[in-house]
């Protein structure tokens, strides 16, 4: 089941480091599957770009990680 799949790579991403914006992409993707919602991932995915910025059109798989430092900055702000 590919939302289970997702599952464990948002727990993975999270143990490493994975940058936040990703793993919430990762989460509305595995929503997104386990509704049925069809346009629930891409409604999101397209509102983060445009609220906060952040550009997030890469696959769902294989992001980059951020450092300890940033980790904390992100979640102290």
């Amino acid at each position: 089941m590919v939302s289970g799949q997702l599952q464990n790579e948002i727990t993975k991403g999270i143990q490493t480091g994975e940058k936040p914006e990703f793993l919430l992409l990762k989460a509305i993707k595995c929503i997104n599957l386990m509704t049925g919602n069809g346009l629930f991932y891409e409604f999101n995915r397209e509102n983060i770009k445009k609220i906060y910025g952040v550009d997030v059109s890469e696959p769902v798989t294989g992001m980059e990680t951020i450092s300890a430092e940033e980790l904390e900055e992100f979640l102290n702000n």
